[in-house]
């Protein structure tokens, strides 16, 4: 996409191209992490580049964590009946 090797590349080229071949293997919110990194003249450097795909892979995880995590405590299910009372044994009276 740098065909003329000046070190960026056009957010709308990236834009483009990857909706263009429906973004098959793409993490979600890739161009929309990619599209807050990119200055006004809209030229992505490297590094740019880099810091908007590690925003989504980060943004991703965190959500897997979440949703995990209310999975996980919505199939929690209590040992006893829910009428039976809490009893502290481990503390002195």
């Amino acid at each position: 996409m740098d065909d003329k090797k000046t070190g960026f590349v056009n957010f709308a080229d990236i834009e483009n191209r990857w909706q263009d071949d429906d973004a098959k293997g793409l993490p979600k919110g890739v161009i929309e992490s990619l599209r807050k990194v990119t200055p006004p003249n809209g030229m992505l450097s490297f590094e740019r580049f880099c810091a908007g795909l590690k925003i989504c892979l980060l943004r991703n995880q965190v959500e897997r964590r979440d949703n995990l995590k209310q999975h996980q405590d919505a199939s929690v299910k209590p040992n006893r009946p829910p009428s039976a009372p809490l009893l502290d044994i481990d503390s002195p009276p």
